[in-house]
């Protein structure tokens, strides 16, 4: 068994107390819309994955319901942690083989030099967005979150065509519907 610090100790508790003791939080709006586009809802044995991390000690917990997650998240908020989560749903332990379904397509820039996102509204990251990767309006997605030290992107996407035209004839369609387990 390995040896811990007080410090870790302390940390593993707040995250567990802050977790435990939701009752009465009241979650942003804005925080709710997002978790329902980015989840939309969770089925009978369904895990939101999440980790909360602050110097150098990390802490793994995980939700069966959307609004637990809601909850711990905003009770999570007033701590100086990092907070990170999969937009994916999982059956079991957060590892690829038991991710059950994703209705996002996500992208992740990190690490910016010289560009604080924080400090930008959203028409300034829109145009950041334009000038540095050539996104149109059309390309935009359907959230934009400043992670602290780069964006996120998300796609909901309901149905995933997978169309090849680019042979020069109708090959087949073939709709996944991504927002149903597996």
């Amino acid at each position: 068994m390995g040896v811990y610090s007080e410090l870790y100790i302390d940390f593993m508790f707040d995250m567990f107390i802050a977790l435990k003791t939701t009752d009465g939080v009241k979650p942003n709006p804005l925080i709710a819309e997002f978790f329902k586009d980015v989840f939309c809802e969770l089925h009978g044995g369904d895990i939101l994955w999440a980790m909360a991390s602050a110097g150098g000690y990390s802490y793994n917990f995980s939700f069966s319901t959307l609004d637990e997650a809601l909850k711990g998240f905003t009770a999570l908020l007033n701590y100086d942690v990092n907070l990170y989560y999969s937009p994916a749903i999982f059956k079991g332990w957060r590892k690829d083989k038991n991710v059950s379904r994703i209705n996002v397509i996500y992208i992740d820039i990190d690490d910016v030099e010289g560009v604080d996102f924080s400090e930008m509204d959203e028409k300034g990251i829109k145009d950041y967005l334009y000038c540095t990767y050539h996104l149109t309006s059309a390309m935009f997605p359907n959230w934009l979150v400043s992670s602290g030290h780069g964006l996120h992107l998300y796609y909901i996407v309901n149905t995933l065509d997978l169309k090849n035209e680019s042979c020069g004839h109708y090959t087949q369609t073939i709709l996944l519907p991504i927002s149903e387990p597996i």
